[in-house]
């Protein structure tokens, strides 16, 4: 969630250093996954191509696309566009704005989102739920690189770079008929594909580590080591958002001193299904902490070593596509 002047709320926090700190930006990515996601994005935000951001519910994709805006250089503004909510009777005014005149009741002009991303980034979020006609006249308007309004003024060529996202497998879909390969292709330009937080284990560590410190900066509630091994061991369904919404719950309820496992349930039933440590054999933050050094939790001084890894190719991505289409 974002605040009034659009910058990453206290949830982006934990993957986005606030404003202020040594650079807007810092990304915390210890797992190769997010480290390789990291080295297509440096590699794809200075170019015009869109950009795909697949991912579970909560891992942080519209943090990811906001970074990727803030990457490239484009001197507009980030517009975000929930095409979940786009019924097949407004997406053409939701995408391309009306004119005065054109429907009855409409006193003035208003833009579409495809008007609003001028010279910057249009994030459409949910892009997998996009219904066929959607579907059409996105595409028609990125082919034409112009948007042809809901009126009569005609079409206005645009300059807006495409980020999406999705927690929807959309080559799946196309692979069955049900998302257009054409507009696909064409928005994924390149892919930034998220695993869900338990299959990332140093970076909830690191990402419990840096909550724990911002939410107790007078040191008056502790962790217990089974408490500790208690969050690491939770599967996080909801992820980072999930994660966020704990933490502070625990450090708002916690009156002080050592929690223990029993208190930490109490004030967080969900956590009471942990079973084994997400992190083979790391069963506190201390040992993981120990498996993932500081200097590896930056996109800023230490960029280089941060971005490493194996880079996210769509052909692999198609591979993997046909080899769940076959599985049924």
């Amino acid at each position: 969630m974002a605040n009034r002047r659009g910058e990453p709320g206290a949830c982006a926090a934990v993957a986005f250093a606030t404003r202020g700190h040594a650079e807007p930006g810092r990304i915390i990515a210890v797992d190769p996954p997010l480290r390789a996601a990291l080295r297509t994005i440096e590699r794809a935000a200075p170019r015009r191509g869109g950009v795909l951001v697949a991912g579970p519910i909560g891992v942080g994709k519209e943090s990811l696309a906001r970074y990727i805006h803030e990457r490239s250089g484009r001197v507009g503004a980030f517009v975000a566009l929930d095409c979940a909510g786009l019924t097949e009777s407004l997406v053409e005014m939701a995408l391309f704005g009306q004119e005065r005149g054109a429907l009855t009741g409409v006193a003035r002009r208003a833009p579409g989102a495809l008007v609003k991303a001028h010279q910057g980034t249009l994030f459409l979020d949910k892009l997998g739920e996009l219904g066929a006609p959607a579907q059409a006249a996105l595409l028609r308007a990125l082919e034409d690189a112009s948007v042809w309004e809901v009126g009569p003024s005609g079409a206005p060529r645009l300059d807006v770079r495409i980020v999406a996202a999705t927690r929807r497998d959309v080559l799946r879909a196309v692979l069955h008929g049900e998302f257009r390969a054409d507009l696909y292709f064409r928005v994924a330009t390149f892919v930034v594909d998220i695993p869900p937080l338990r299959e990332r284990p140093g970076d909830l560590a690191a990402l419990i580590k840096k909550l724990v410190a911002e939410h107790d900066r007078g040191r008056v509630v502790r962790l217990s080591p089974a408490a500790e091994t208690t969050l690491l061991s939770y599967a996080w369904p909801g992820n980072v958002i999930e994660l966020c919404n704990v933490i502070e719950r625990v450090f708002c309820v916690a009156s002080g001193g050592e929690l223990g496992r029993k208190e930490l349930v109490e004030i967080a039933p969900e956590l009471v299904t942990s079973g084994s440590p997400v992190g083979a054999g790391m069963t506190t933050l201390a040992a993981m902490h120990d498996d993932t050094s500081a200097d590896r939790l930056s996109g800023g001084g230490t960029r280089r070593e941060a971005v490493e890894g194996v880079d996210i190719r769509r052909s692999m991505l198609w591979r993997r596509g046909q080899r769940r289409s076959g599985a049924g």
